[in-house]
């Protein structure tokens, strides 16, 4: 399978900057676009795509996670394949099922969406403010979005 990614977007997503990422694969592009976090609850509301929750189990714990994620640990001790996995299980192997993902700071989220591109998921888009802020943007929780206690979460695995 032919892989080109266009390093200056790659780049900017990465570090939180609100810009697609174009990846091609064998031939067709994937875009991975950037939500702000009251984008990607209105598409939660509007049931338009999935948001998962990609980081540990204790960070569950410390925050709580946004109302309604799915928390896929981007961690899984099988590696990439793991939380591939995971979030197959999570859309219930429809990989068509848009996805928003979402970890602390906006870092893991990113990556986590290029490994779902590569795996064949056809809509990926990243939370790059996170939970908890980046740095310039304030985040899910900072935003008064709505986030439930890890007891809940918990109880969703």
């Amino acid at each position: 399978m032919i892989r080109r990614f266009f390093l200056s977007a790659c780049l900017a997503l990465a570090v939180g900057v609100c810009s697609p990422v174009a990846v091609a694969l064998a031939g067709s592009t994937v875009v991975v676009e950037s939500l702000k976090p009251h984008q990607a609850w209105s598409k939660m509301e509007r049931k338009e795509a999935i948001l998962i929750d990609v980081r540990t189990r204790p960070e569950w714990l410390q925050t709580g996670v946004p109302q309604n994620a799915r928390q896929v640990t981007l961690s899984d001790p099988r590696g990439a394949a793991g939380f591939v996995a995971g979030v197959k299980k999570a859309v219930r192997g429809d990989m068509k099922t848009p996805v928003m993902l979402i970890c602390r700071t906006g870092n893991r989220s990113a990556q986590a969406a290029l490994l779902l591109v590569n795996a064949g998921f056809k809509t990926v888009y990243n939370v790059p403010e996170g939970v908890i802020g980046n740095g310039r943007d304030t985040g899910w929780a900072w935003r008064g979005l709505p986030m439930v206690g890890c007891g809940v979460c918990m109880a969703q695995n």
